[in-house]
């Protein structure tokens, strides 16, 4: 005897696919810091395997190190995200429009609301994913360049953290200005 509260397997109110529709995961702070994190922790391989360089040993500085770099990774992600958005949404308001149009289940009233709504959180993922892709290339590319010319004469621990803080420093700073339209 089931209770009239408990849904069937595979049947749910409308309230509860609307909810696991909209179910965000990952707020974009806890994305962004997931992925900086990632990011941050590759020059400790690369200084560990080329470099030879104790990850025992120097495990205090490769982790402030880590933790400053990733928060400006944090910070760069979401300005180009925020700087991309607009545009993606811009650029994806026709196929939402279309898309909701074959859909039937909007009204003509409230078409407007529901494609600005719909594309915004389009644009919003999308731009997420953009401005990782941009950063941890701008990233990479500008660490390796900074790596082997900047501080290739300095001994070890001063050349792992002048590349990750310059080049993370450096990312951040391009992600905050303004883009060319």
């Amino acid at each position: 005897t089931r209770s009239s509260t408990h849904c069937t397997m595979g049947r749910f109110k409308k309230e509860e696919r609307e909810l696991m529709v909209n179910l965000n995961t990952t707020t974009p702070a806890s994305f962004y810091l997931s992925f900086g994190l990632l990011t941050a922790l590759v020059p400790i391989w690369v200084y560990h395997s080329i470099h030879h360089l104790a990850v025992a040993e120097n495990a205090v500085v490769y982790a402030i190190v880590t933790v400053v770099s990733a928060f400006l990774l944090n910070l760069a992600y979401a300005n180009t995200a925020r700087q991309v958005k607009s545009k993606i949404s811009m650029k994806r308001t026709d196929a939402v429009r279309a898309e909701l149009s074959n859909d039937g289940n909007t009204d003509k009233k409230n078409l407007d609301t529901a494609v600005l709504k719909k594309s915004s959180q389009v644009a919003e993922n999308e731009a997420r994913y953009v401005g990782v892709f941009y950063i941890n290339a701008l990233f990479f590319f500008t660490f390796m360049i900074v790596t082997t010319s900047v501080t290739a004469n300095w001994t070890g621990l001063y050349n792992y953290g002048g590349s990750v803080l310059g080049t993370s420093a450096l990312v951040f700073l391009f992600s905050t200005g303004t883009p060319k339209n």
